[in-house]
């Protein structure tokens, strides 16, 4: 099976860390100089835990080396991100497509039966994947080795081939 391998860039994992810790940092910081209680309610009760919780995956990935995603001529396999979707079959996909949200460029694909993915995800994936439920599954510009146009247009040409 010819499989296109892609794995996140060590460097951007790096940086994401260090942005996350910054704001750990930060709320910390917060909570030490007795901040005012609107301000550390931001910074410290919310913060912390969403910025520790992306430094702990970004450091995750950094020591755990595992692929972003793996294109074969079966479908995609998605780990881009915590809520990756795993295996998509070809015929499961309705829709891959690429879009922009707050200056970052994704790749967003959408199956044909979202349901059924979320229901064979892992228990915690599957919590986060219906919280998570408006978007579709996702794999973001920041942890690529490449630019997402180089990648939507090999996932296109990969679908199309597979047809």
């Amino acid at each position: 099976m010819n499989e296109v391998i892609i794995y996140p860039s060590r460097w951007k994992l790096l940086g994401y860390a260090a942005g996350s810790l910054v704001f750990v940092l930060f709320g910390v910081y917060a909570f030490v100089r007795g901040a005012s209680l609107p301000f550390l309610v931001l910074t410290f009760y919310v913060g912390v835990p969403l910025f520790g919780l992306l430094f702990a995956y970004a450091v995750y990935r950094l020591c755990v080396r595992r692929p972003l995603l793996i294109i074969s001529d079966e479908g995609l396999f998605d780990n881009a991100s915590a809520v990756g979707a795993g295996l998509l079959r070809w015929e499961e996909i309705a829709q891959v497509y690429r879009y922009e949200m707050a200056g970052q460029q994704f790749i967003g694909i959408v199956p044909a039966d979202v349901e059924a993915v979320i229901a064979r995800q892992p228990p915690l994936k599957r919590l986060m994947a219906r919280v998570n439920r408006g978007m579709p599954f996702n794999i973001p510009q920041i942890m690529l080795p490449m630019p997402v146009e180089e990648l939507y247009l090999l996932i296109l040409k990969r679908r199309q081939d597979a047809e």
